[in-house]
C-alpha cells in the first residue's frame, strides 16, 4: 500500500483504487431445465414451480444452452438467454484486390 502512494507522488502511477472485495453485480447462472411461457410471460427455472414473471424483448427460437439472471446496483433484474440455432452464416462479401 505504502508503495502505491508513493509512486502516485512520483508521478509514475495513478491513485491507487480499492477494489471491492465482492463483486457489486449479483448474478446466477444455470445451464440446464429453463424454460418459458409466452401467453404467461413466465420463465421457469429449476426448483421453482411458479416461475418468473417477465416481458420478453423477442422470441427465443433454438436450443438454450445458457441462463443468466444478473442484478444491478439499483436492485433490477435482468434476464440474459443464450441460444443456440440452426441454420448458415451468411456469405461474406468478395474481397476485390485494389489494382
Amino acid at each position: 500500500m505504502d508503495t502505491a502512494y508513493q509512486n502516485f507522488f512520483k508521478h509514475q502511477s495513478g491513485f491507487p483504487r480499492f477494489k471491492a472485495k465482492y463483486d457489486r453485480n449479483q448474478s446466477y447462472q444455470t445451464y440446464q431445465g429453463v424454460s418459458f411461457s409466452y401467453d404467461k410471460s413466465k420463465l421457469y427455472l429449476p426448483k421453482m414451480q411458479e416461475g418468473i414473471k417477465c416481458i420478453f424483448s423477442r422470441k427465443i427460437e433454438g436450443k438454450i444452452k445458457t441462463c443468466t439472471i444478473s442484478r444491478n446496483p439499483a436492485g433490477e433484474y435482468y434476464v440474459s438467454i443464450i441460444v443456440e440455432t440452426e441454420g448458415s452464416y451468411p456469405e461474406p462479401p468478395a474481397i476485390k484486390p485494389v489494382d
